[in-house]
């Protein structure tokens, strides 16, 4: 098995230094699935982050992946993760809006171009894209339907996934979202016929740690049913509780005077 953590360059500013992209790989060396996880495209979103470390960080810890890879980009909008923003603070641009970008465009559109060419190249089975809601909702997995597509087999198959994830899921379509759904990532992706969908953990900001583990658990359990790791009876994954009448709820921003993530735990 090899873990690799990288950076895929992204541009030079105006002071030298260099935007990158983190890219996380772990490679069974053995036959099966590829799977993809993607978070934080929208900079406030910090839950699948943390889910995506806790999921690298077991796997490393028990070699556990017997077969597949698992690539992850836990970042995809580092510039608006460093500013807590949900945008891309330089052009103001919701980068889930601008799929499947341009080679010539501007930097979302460049942004969004590199992501989705990436994760092609990978020709995953599975891409999860990993968000919160604008407030501290359930945790539930969106499929979505495009305009665009005509044939709804791979809806359906999207469909499957959302059920084998295990949390309560939902359709979305261009009417109840008010956008081209082809525009996000996991559309993008639906359109070129890739199973892809995007799972809600919780509220933006801070880390949930009950979301981070419903986050993992269903995760987990993806992999096992696609034999990538062994569950023994002794890992079962069992669904976190979320504790309704104790969840934090921030009125106002909470920022730092450097980058990373706030985890606030109460003693």
């Amino acid at each position: 098995m090899k873990l690799r953590r990288d950076f895929i360059p992204l541009f030079r500013s105006i002071d030298g230094s260099t935007r990158r992209l983190p890219i996380m790989t772990v490679d069974s060396e053995k036959a099966g699935p590829v799977i993809f996880l993607c978070a934080a495209i929208h900079g406030d979103e910090v839950n699948g982050t943390a889910v995506i470390q806790s999921v690298f960080k077991r796997i490393e810890r028990e070699q556990s992946l017997v077969s597949g890879k698992i690539i992850a980009l836990p970042i995809l909008n580092p510039v608006g993760f460093e500013l807590v923003s949900r945008h891309e603070p330089y052009d103001e641009a919701d980068l889930n809006r601008q799929f499947p970008g341009r080679a010539d465009g501007d930097y979302p559109q460049r942004l969004a171009y590199t992501i989705l060419s990436l994760i092609e190249e990978e020709k995953p089975e599975i891409v999860l894209d990993l968000h919160t809601d604008s407030i501290n909702s359930i945790a539930y997995t969106i499929v979505d339907f495009p305009k665009s597509v005509k044939n709804s087999s791979i809806v359906k198959d999207c469909m499957k996934l959302a059920y084998n994830l295990g949390l309560h899921w939902a359709i979305d379509s261009e009417d109840a979202a008010g956008y081209p759904i082809e525009k996000s990532l996991s559309g993008a992706l639906v359109t070129k016929g890739v199973k892809a969908v995007t799972i809600e953990l919780g509220g933006p900001w801070v880390i949930s740690e009950e979301f981070r583990k419903v986050g993992f658990n269903a995760i987990w359990r993806l992999l096992g049913k696609y034999d990538m790791v062994k569950v023994n009876s002794d890992q079962k994954m069992i669904e976190a509780e979320i504790d309704t009448e104790n969840i934090l709820v921030f009125k106002d921003e909470v920022k730092i005077q450097s980058t990373g993530i706030v985890e606030f735990r109460v003693t």
